[in-house]
């Protein structure tokens, strides 16, 4: 019910923020408009986060800060992808599932900020995409599990009792 009333102002949104990112893109402008408002979200974040949350980073003297890395992270929730890149110091290329880029609001955002679709299926040839952009040196962020363990009608069978985890799909070995 409550959903219904906010539909058109979600539409709206989503509308305005696809006609952002086209715009963006036409004029040339997207790497450095998504670089300040990636640094500028990062900033407010971090702020809120560490004075709010008492958010610690651990370890991420260990992530190298150039050349390629592949950062594998577990999935529990929909704030992972969010935790890592604030933890991490430099610039994240996601990978994120296809249907994302189908989520209003959620869509044009991380694709401005440099995500890139996955079809899990393992039709589309992705896999040789990413191998790319690692040997370009990026620091690509994968979930291996490939969702989040309440997502999809996933049992409760499926998730490893000790952990909370579901079993990793190949892909992040395979690259």
């Amino acid at each position: 019910m409550m959903l219904k009333v906010w539909m058109p102002l979600i539409r709206i949104i989503d509308w305005l923020l696809r006609g952002f990112l086209h715009l963006i893109t036409l004029l040339g402008i997207r790497r450095p408009v998504a670089a300040v408002l990636i640094f500028t979200t990062r900033i407010l974040f971090l702020a809120l986060h560490f004075i709010y949350f008492r958010f610690t980073i651990r370890g991420g003297h260990f992530i190298p800060r150039k050349g390629g890395v592949l950062i594998a992270a577990n999935h529990q929730s929909y704030l992972d992808p969010h935790l890592v890149g604030l933890a991490t110091f430099r610039k994240l290329t996601f990978v994120s599932k296809k249907e994302n880029f189908e989520i209003p609001i959620l869509g044009p955002l991380i694709e401005l900020a440099g995500a890139h679709p996955l079809d899990r299926t393992g039709k589309g040839g992705e896999l040789e995409l990413f191998a790319k952009l690692l040997t370009e040196g990026h620091a690509l962020v994968i979930f291996p599990e490939g969702t989040i363990p309440a997502e999809e009608g996933r049992l409760r069978s499926d998730i490893e009792p000790n952990t909370g985890l579901l079993q990793g799909r190949t892909g992040v070995i395979r690259l």
